[in-house]
């Protein structure tokens, strides 16, 4: 509609840990969340991380920090999440 509401946004977020980098700047931006917060739009986010191909200690526990922020700050604010594991296909 002419408001930007009433839309469906997808997204499926699958890039060999590219996600990471792309899912900070989703939570910096709150660009997820200022579309799902107006009347009658709907995110589905639907992600696969890859933490084996990090090799850094510390920057796989950093990455884990994210993720936990990630789901944390997103669903409050009405974006829905769906974890794909390895095999999804």
């Amino acid at each position: 509609g002419g408001g930007g509401s009433g839309g469906h946004l997808i997204l499926k977020i699958d890039i060999e840990g590219g996600e990471y980098s792309v899912l900070k700047e989703a939570l910096e931006s709150k660009l997820l969340c200022e579309y799902a917060a107006r009347r009658g739009n709907r995110v589905d986010l639907a992600v696969e991380f890859h933490k084996w191909v990090i090799e850094d200690k510390k920057q796989k526990e950093e990455f884990a920090k994210l993720e936990r922020r990630f789901y944390r700050e997103l669903s409050t604010c009405g974006v829905h999440l769906t974890k794909m594991d390895i095999n999804w296909h």
